[in-house]
């Protein structure tokens, strides 16, 4: 072979390579999305009251998200609602709960930390407190995790709550309970 068909035959090796490396990174520019996303479910149908009619329970959803590696990670927590369109509620910490992701929203995670959120729907006896429609809970959600590196874990739980009259002092009681697993429970 001449000089001149090699460097022909080099150039179109480059070029394929070139056009299948472009053609598996995705629209971020890279391909991350494909390999990094987690999907869940969250199981929604667990007690909840109506706010209208004063029927006395609520349904919390609580979620965590840890970083357990020594490396900061960039994520985006998606939830939906039963329809498909996309929950973006930000957290409330009106219980005292910590809520640092917002629905829709990168977040950065510190090395060896854990984000968290959680939110309430249906009745409320507490009027320092937004609770959300039973209709807009998530029923499902993704994790996208934006970084090359960083290794994580998450889990949540969707909570019935009934609140408790015929007792003094009145209170909150878990009624029931749905566990969110990400990934069996383990790392990604």
């Amino acid at each position: 072979m001449n000089k001149k068909k090699i460097t022909k035959l080099g150039l179109l090796i480059l070029l394929a390579v070139t056009l299948i490396l472009t053609s598996s990174v995705s629209a971020t520019g890279t391909n991350l999305e494909v390999s990094r996303v987690q999907y869940f479910t969250i199981q929604s149908n667990v007690h909840c009251g109506d706010i209208s009619k004063n029927w006395q329970y609520r349904s919390d959803f609580m979620f965590n998200v840890n970083n357990i590696s020594d490396i900061s990670t960039d994520i985006t927590v998606y939830l939906y609602k039963k329809d498909g369109t996309l929950f973006t509620a930000p957290g409330d910490a009106g219980y005292g709960y910590a809520t640092e992701i917002i629905p829709g929203t990168p977040i950065t995670i510190a090395a060896n930390s854990t984000v968290q959120y959680v939110n309430h729907f249906g009745y409320s006896s507490n009027s320092n407190v937004t609770h959300l429609d039973c209709s807009e809970r998530p029923a499902y959600g993704k994790i996208v995790v934006h970084s090359n590196h960083g290794l994580l874990m998450a889990n949540g739980e969707m909570q019935g709550m009934k609140y408790i009259t015929s007792t003094t002092p009145t209170r909150w009681e878990a009624y029931n309970r749905s566990t969110v697993t990400v990934n069996s429970g383990n790392p990604f």
